[in-house]
């Protein structure tokens, strides 16, 4: 299939990854969540300095996450913990700028994007280069969450083939001509995915590019 291959020669631009898990003995808030090290918080600043724009930094993670890789072809590529970035990779065109990272937990993955536009669209956000055009979410309303107001969507793989949130809840917002996107898949279905996409938001900053 057509979008298929332009996902893959599109996720060939991304190098793998190797997300900064937290430091070992970090305290626990008691959800199974603990302070994201140094490390991130230092990658995230890199991967602003990289695209020009604010991405968004999780500053509390799941115990126990690591990352989903992402591809090695893409010589030209730089590489920042927690994102893979397309910004610098030979081919990428319309995606260019375009940051994503996704991550794995003892019962649960997550997916996080940035884009350097406003992006109307909730499907071709939670599918970034896997786009297609009969890419389909299903709208899950609207609330405002840590200040952001959020869009709510189930992202179904049978609509969203090669999409890093395939089966998850994503919510999706704005900020200051940038979209971004978090979207978690975990045991329990829908609501136990809704909350843990609040808990990540409740504990998610946007990184400025230094300067």
């Amino acid at each position: 299939m057509q979008h298929r291959k332009l996902a893959l020669r599109l996720c060939g631009c991304l190098a793998a990854i190797a997300l900064a898990g937290p430091a070992h003995g970090a305290a626990s808030d008691g959800r199974g969540f603990v302070r994201a090290p140094g490390s991130v918080l230092r990658a995230c600043v890199a991967t602003a300095k990289l695209v020009g724009y604010p991405v968004p930094c999780p500053l509390s993670l799941p115990r126990g996450l690591t990352a989903d890789p992402g591809g090695g072809r893409c010589t030209s590529g730089l590489v920042f913990t927690p994102y893979r970035s397309v910004a610098t990779c030979p081919g990428a065109r319309g995606w260019r700028g375009w940051v994503a990272g996704a991550g794995s937990a003892p019962g649960m993955a997550l997916s996080l994007i940035g884009v350097p536009r406003l992006e109307p669209s909730t499907a071709k956000i939670v599918n970034g280069p896997a786009w297609y055009p009969a890419a389909r979410v299903t709208p899950l309303g609207r609330s405002r969450v840590s200040g952001r107001l959020v869009r709510w969507a189930f992202v179904p793989a049978a609509t969203n083939d090669g999409s890093q949130f395939s089966d998850s809840v994503a919510a999706v917002w704005s900020s200051r001509g940038h979209s971004y996107a978090l979207g978690v898949r975990a045991a329990g279905g829908p609501a136990v995915e809704r909350a843990l996409v609040v808990r990540l938001l409740e504990g998610l900053t946007l990184v400025k590019p230094p300067g």
